[in-house]
């Protein structure tokens, strides 16, 4: 039985509609989606995330900037690509659900319009530019309709069945004057360690802890050395670990491309050895 995954058969002499063009796109989707999937089981998540800062002043969240994949597959960027959200404004918290923040969009259907209009929310809104045809001479310009993602910013106490999510920040408190503190533990859901101030400061210690112990291991080698013993053994195994792993940990925390697979096995390889 065919799926709304599979290939279109193009044939000559058919009549083409806009669902051939758009079972195509579904088809060329999946194909990416299970390559990279193939390549790398943790392939979502914030590659960057800024927050607006000014606004918890006003009790409301609000993105600057974001970019990344959803789980679903979705690549994002925004706003140079996709929709700003609107603030999210939470009033009260019934629960702990509901402290817990989210950047959502609607699930893909196979069934459901996915463009947004004033009667229903979809994964797309229109917007049309002016596109020039760069492979013919003299190629004049034509404005095309356009999709783009709109995301939103959600509450956990909110129904999100219908919505594809990422876990974006956690609310911590919210004082009488209405600002809002986010929770300084709560990590993101990201594909590198850039995005977490968390992570950052736990890589940054990693590294910085390891060196301080090399030296004050060193120095204790040295206060040992006229004497030979089991002691001095477990020094210097110390510190030829030390000294191996010195130059893998600042890889964790300074490369933009680690992912957080590659620094997790880069910290753990340092700990297990």
């Amino acid at each position: 039985m065919a799926t709304t995954r599979n290939k279109v058969m193009w044939q000559e002499g058919m009549l083409m509609r806009p669902h051939h063009f758009q079972q195509q796109q579904r088809y060329n989707d999946y194909l990416d989606n299970q390559r990279f999937r193939a390549m790398n089981d943790l392939s979502w998540g914030f590659t960057e995330l800024t927050l607006n800062n000014e606004l918890l002043a006003q009790g409301k969240i609000m993105i600057d900037s974001a970019s990344g994949t959803l789980p679903d597959g979705t690549v994002f960027s925004i706003p140079d690509q996709d929709a700003l959200p609107d603030p999210l404004h939470p009033q009260n918290f019934p629960d702990e659900r509901s402290r817990n923040i989210y950047l959502a969009l609607p699930v893909a259907s196979d069934v459901r319009n996915e463009i947004s209009d004033g009667r229903r929310i979809g994964r797309y809104r229109l917007n049309y530019a002016d596109v020039r045809d760069l492979h013919s001479e003299e190629g004049d310009a034509r404005t095309l309709t356009l999709g783009q993602l709109t995301p939103r910013i959600m509450s956990g106490a909110e129904d999100m069945s219908a919505y594809i999510t990422l876990p974006l920040c956690r609310i911590s408190n919210r004082h009488a004057d209405g600002s809002l503190t986010l929770d300084d533990d709560f990590i993101p859901s990201c594909q590198n360690i850039q995005v977490s101030k968390k992570l950052r400061v736990y890589s940054q210690r990693g590294t910085g802890g390891h060196w301080a112990d090399g030296q004050a291991i060193w120095q204790t080698v040295l206060a040992l050395r006229r004497r030979a013993g089991i002691a001095d053994v477990a020094e210097f195994m110390m510190l030829q670990l030390l000294n191996r792993n010195q130059t893998r940990l600042p890889i964790a925390p300074a490369d933009p491309s680690s992912t957080r697979k590659i620094s997790t096995l880069i910290l753990l390889g340092c700990w297990v050895n």
